[in-house]
Order: structure tokens, then sequence, then C-alpha cells
């Protein structure tokens, strides 16, 4: 099967990047889930847990959820090559004010992005009884 009959059954698309010569990988939703599922690579750690649908999305989960969601996102980041980034390419479609000044910050090494849980969290809710994420 080529490139181009994946690209028009829309199940892969290559788009060009601004800052190189590369390209990015687009791939729907559910293949991604399909990958990942089946993937023992531990690079995925974010990703599996993301993609984890048994909980309501309560407070507390959706806390959880959006540290995974930025601990995943540094990783990509990394992935495709940034060791800098400016906080607009960072937080893109955010509203900045006119006067927002042109920051950039270091990201850290995928091997030093990691998460931490509190111990105990009051209210106990299903999601935390046993010390279970």
């Amino acid at each position: 099967m080529t490139y181009q009959e994946l690209s028009s059954m829309g199940i892969v698309n290559l788009v060009p990047t601004k800052q190189t010569n590369e390209y990015l990988i687009r791939l729907p939703y559910v293949w991604v889930c399909a990958i990942v599922g089946n993937s023992n690579d531990p690079g995925l750690t974010y990703w599996k847990s993301m993609l984890n649908y048994g909980e309501p999305m309560n407070w507390s989960n959706f806390e959880d959820f959006n540290t995974k969601f930025w601990a995943l996102r540094l990783c990509l980041f990394r992935l495709i090559g940034y060791k800098k980034i400016e906080l607009k390419t960072l937080f893109k479609g955010a509203d900045f004010s006119l006067s927002f000044p042109d920051v950039e910050v270091d990201l850290p090494q995928i091997k030093d992005i990691k998460l931490y849980k509190l111990l105990h969290r009051y209210p106990v809710t299903k999601t935390y009884e046993n010390n279970q994420v």
C-alpha cells in the first residue's frame, strides 16, 4: 500500500513543518488509540493513561488528566526536536495581551518529565481508593 492510497483514505497524512524540512505524521484518533493500546513501548506511558475512559470525568480526574496532558505535550515537543520553545507556541490558541513579551523557555529532557501524585486526597473518591490513580 502506498502513501498516496493511505492519504486518500484519510488514514495518514504527512504535514510539513515550518522550522525544518521535516514532516509530522497526522493520524486519526482511532488509529492512535489502536497503536498505543497494543504497544509495549515505555515511552507511551502518558498516552496509555490518557486513553483510559473507564472513569467518569469529575474535577479531581480532570486535574489528573490535565497533568498527564502537559507531560505528554512536553514530551512531544521534545520528541520533534524542540529544546527551547516560545510561550506563545507552547500555549498556541491562548489569548495574549499585546504587551506580552516573547519569552522562550527550556524544555526538560524526556527522561526528566515525571508525574507525582498525592498520597491522600480529601474527600476520598472512588478513583483514589487504595492510592490508585
